[in-house]
């Protein structure tokens, strides 16, 4: 009898553990729901994302290059509330190395401590080294190696605040560095990322839109050579949805690369005319002096010609 009404309680805590477990669930999905509800909303019969951006819009987009003047190269990239800074040093000889007709890229990838936590990082031990490798391997398809024998560059990018499409913006960093830095590029790598919402492709995710996605990718291109360097897929997509995001992800690179273009443009433009200014006033420094030696001269009554006194 014992062992019958044991038995009995034993089924019944069974039974309610499995309706906890169903009811955490449901409670677990309708929360993602609500999440996935309140990132998209409809607006002038169009649907739009919470920051009312359309699926196929960028966030706020700011680039500049030459902000670290101890390194060879640096550029600063900022895409939304992502902030990312990089440095490159090199090319420079390494003595250990084995001879090798070919440069070696160096890439580390640091961050502080509040984007490592957003990144789900743990703080003693911030590890980037899958992301290092990755974006080291999107660069070196665009780097003339060949050029660099027995030589390193060292790649050294920073995660100043992380808010989604962080992958994109190191690569986009760091190639501006490097064209900063005056290494010899087949073209400058642009980076753009997209994810599956709802059934829903929208480009340039934020850091929740990116935790809400069923599945994310993120695409490197050289625009002008219409080359892929990388692609990352998480999560599933089915095949038209996939060739959607590529295709869309593409069009993003294509605008990105003409940003990066623009902006080393305008850093050459504002380095040319500083350095003309510097120019022009050394000119009027040296015509002052000039003037100032005249008149001494005269001063004197010394005639400069005949180098005699009268």
């Amino acid at each position: 009898m014992a062992n019958s009404v044991k038995a009995v309680g034993q089924i019944n805590l069974h039974q309610q553990i499995e309706t906890f477990d169903i009811i955490s669930t449901t409670l677990q999905a309708s929360i993602k729901n609500r999440s996935i509800n309140s990132l998209i909303f409809q607006n002038d019969n169009k649907l739009r994302l919470s920051d009312n951006r359309t699926f196929s819009q960028f966030r706020n987009i700011y680039m500049s290059v030459g902000l670290i003047t101890q390194a060879s190269g640096s550029a600063y990239v900022e895409i939304g509330k992502t902030k990312v800074i990089c440095s490159v040093h090199g090319p420079r000889e390494k003595k250990r190395l084995q001879f090798s007709t070919q440069g070696k890229v160096n890439c580390e990838i640091k961050s502080t401590t509040f984007a490592a936590r957003s990144l789900n990082k743990i703080q003693e031990k911030q590890d980037f080294s899958e992301v290092s490798t990755l974006v080291k391997q999107s660069l070196e398809a665009a780097i003339i190696l060949n050029k660099y024998p027995k030589s390193a560059i060292d790649i050294f990018p920073f995660i100043i605040e992380a808010d989604g499409n962080v992958t994109s913006a190191i690569t986009m960093c760091a190639s501006l560095a490097l064209a900063n830095a005056g290494i010899e590029l087949f073209d400058l790598v642009a980076s753009c990322s997209s994810s599956l919402v709802n059934d829903n492709i929208l480009i340039d995710p934020s850091l929740n839109e990116e935790k809400f996605a069923r599945a994310n990718l993120t695409l490197a291109v050289m625009p002008s050579l219409n080359e892929i360097t990388q692609i990352i897929q998480t999560g599933e997509f089915q095949l038209k949805q996939l060739d959607e995001s590529i295709q869309l992800c593409h069009d993003g690179c294509i605008k990105l690369h003409k940003l990066m273009t623009n902006c080393l443009i305008e850093h050459c433009k504002s380095k040319k005319e500083s350095l003309d200014q510097q120019i022009q006033i050394q000119n009027q420094n040296n015509v002052f002096e000039n003037q100032q030696h005249l008149q001494m001269l005269e001063r004197f009554n010394y005639n400069p010609i005949f180098k005699q006194k009268f």
